[in-house]
């Protein structure tokens, strides 16, 4: 998978414009599979979930994923150390008691929270996979 030439300006665009949408299930609407995917099309241009079905509600997404996120993950990109995940990588974190997929930022994750975006500390990351 390539990025863009001008990726990071593209994930901050991407980010930014997320920034204020509350949770929302479903393809590209706000829960933490959407908003990952999301910055993967932004910085690359390939759509992670293409081959996922639309779902409107955590029971549907539980129905049509039928499998744990990193998983699910694991099957679209290759793992990288937690310490070498990069700006613009994927992670696992657990927020608010779930397994939450996040944007690497930095010394941040990003990722959908209640009523806007969420950034955790970085040490929160279980798992990363490189975009």
């Amino acid at each position: 998978m390539q990025r863009f030439a001008n990726w990071p300006d593209l994930l901050v665009e991407y980010i930014g414009a997320r920034e204020s949408h509350p949770f929302s299930w479903g393809k590209g609407k706000q829960d933490c599979c959407s908003f990952a995917n999301g910055g993967v099309i932004a910085i690359t241009g390939v759509d992670l979930m293409a081959d996922i079905p639309n779902y409107a509600s955590s029971d549907e997404a539980d129905e049509i994923l039928k499998t744990p996120l990193a998983e699910l993950l694991d099957a679209r990109l290759p793992r990288c150390s937690i310490g070498l995940a990069q700006r613009g990588d994927i992670g696992l974190a657990e927020l608010g008691g779930l397994d939450t997929l996040v944007i690497v930022e930095g010394e941040t994750l990003v990722g959908p929270g209640k009523r806007r975006l969420a950034r955790l500390p970085r040490h929160m990351m279980t798992i990363a996979w490189t975009v």
